[in-house]
């Protein structure tokens, strides 16, 4: 039922006055405005953050790497999620990782527009294997290997060095100052990597 705010209520879910949208639809054609006119239909006086269209049609990953940095930021609401235009809701995947043998093993969870490579390996995964800022990381992925430094910034190395930081949604990304990362170390979305701590020699 509907309150006199016009909150859309119910007595099995907890109400909100907040919707936040994140979609592949793009910002060409009139299906976001659609969306928005349908909850403003629903409950003329629901707040609406788009936290974007423009996530590459049905990338799943790329989706839940946005959202899983934007929430943090944003008021309680109902977020909604539509990244494939064959589907109707699709839920987001959890970042996962695991630690083991003394590494961290994970994933690419997505690639920023600037080549910064989002990992699925939380900081706290690194910390238990003893990576703090400063460390030299070993990171390895396929048959390649290398030793890149884990600071707060990417900007704390020379431009075309690669770094490794945790980004804003707490998880390790590998980036290079001034430079993509994801092409410079051939890492697409889905490529498994492992990272651990650097022996001295």
């Amino acid at each position: 039922m509907r309150g006199a705010s016009g909150n859309v209520r119910s007595p099995f879910v907890a109400n909100y006055d907040c919707l936040t949208f994140l979609t592949d639809y793009g910002v060409e054609d009139g299906f976001v405005a659609a969306c928005h006119g349908v909850a403003a239909r629903i409950s003329p006086g629901i707040r609406l953050i788009d936290v974007t269209h423009l996530v590459p049609p049905g990338d799943v990953r790329r989706g839940a790497a946005v959202l899983a940095q934007t929430i943090p930021y944003l008021p309680p609401a109902v977020h909604v999620a539509v990244v494939d235009p064959g589907a109707d809701l699709v839920t987001l995947p959890a970042p996962t990782s695991r630690v083991r043998d003394g590494e961290a093993e994970g994933e690419v969870m997505s690639v920023d527009r600037f080549g910064n490579v989002q990992l699925s390996i939380a900081a706290s995964d690194a910390d238990r294997l003893g990576i703090g800022f400063g460390s030299p990381v070993v990171v390895r992925c396929g048959r390649r290997q290398l030793t890149v430094p884990y600071l707060e910034t990417f900007a704390a190395v020379a431009p075309g060095e690669i770094v490794a930081y945790t980004d804003s949604a707490g998880l390790i990304s590998l980036a290079v100052n001034a430079g993509d990362a994801a092409e410079q170390l051939g890492l697409p979305p889905g490529a498994h990597v492992r990272l651990s701590v650097a022996r001295p020699a």
